[in-house]
């Protein structure tokens, strides 16, 4: 015998067989989500990566795309910059590890408050 239960708050098909009962599939009261059909904006249009690293560093490490700062009025620039110029002394001297990827990861976080402190 085939039923609905509710367990929780989810609705679930169940089949009744000699005493047990196995779950088939939940039932949804409205429709599932539609998945998206068109893609967002290119990640490299939101960041475009900054000048000071090339392709092969920011596919290594992903973070130094945040770094750019010409997109920022002049004040907010000098703000920024020294965090670039750092992250670039941090790829040019240390080896890649972990390591190094918390060192920039945090360099960022600090860049980002730096020029939020700045508004």
């Amino acid at each position: 015998m085939t039923d609905m239960l509710t367990l929780g708050k989810r609705n679930v098909k169940a089949v009744w067989t000699g005493g047990e009962v196995t779950l088939i599939r939940p039932c949804y009261d409205r429709a599932p989500p539609r998945q998206r059909t068109t893609k967002g904006p290119n990640m490299s249009d939101i960041h475009p990566a900054p000048s000071e690293f090339n392709a092969d560093e920011i596919a290594t490490d992903n973070v130094l795309r945040f770094f750019h700062y010409s997109h920022l009025p002049a004040s907010l620039q000098v703000r920024s910059k020294p965090f670039c110029d750092l992250a670039r002394q941090i790829v040019d001297t240390t080896p890649r590890n972990a390591e190094r990827t918390v060192a920039l990861r945090k360099l960022l976080e600090a860049k980002d408050a730096a020029v939020r402190a700045g508004l």
